[in-house]
């Protein structure tokens, strides 16, 4: 019965290997560099918030005019701003840590939630 394949092994005798994963050690490395930056960037954004708020509730005249014609107060414009700023950076992230939890075996998509965390800059 030579020629005929035996199941699970090609025509030398040697069985297929399937694609060998990244190491173990630098899939670790990725993902604790991830959660580094991670933290990097959205702990700049929380210490960020007050001086953002602080700077839109006070804003020049022109503006403060132009706010007071249309009828908004600087600190309702400062706190709107401030909300849709955390709410935009809030679903950023969702979506990056998504993407993470569940796929962060695969080197692409390890770098992926990196561009989501940061705004997609």
């Amino acid at each position: 019965m030579e020629g005929v394949k035996q199941q699970g092994r090609d025509a030398g005798g040697m069985s297929p290997r399937a694609p060998r994963p990244p190491a173990l050690r630098t899939l670790l490395l990725a993902r604790a560099a991830w959660v580094a930056v991670a933290f990097v960037s959205l702990g700049t954004f929380v210490i960020s918030v007050p001086a953002r708020y602080a700077q839109l509730a006070n804003p020049a005249a022109g503006v403060r005019a132009a706010l007071a014609e249309m009828g908004l107060s600087a600190v309702g414009y400062a706190l709107y701003n401030v909300t849709l700023d955390t709410v935009f950076v809030s679903v950023f992230a969702l979506v990056a840590i998504v993407i993470f939890w569940r796929r962060s075996d695969d080197p692409w998509r390890c770098s992926s939630p990196r561009c989501w965390l940061s705004g997609g800059r």
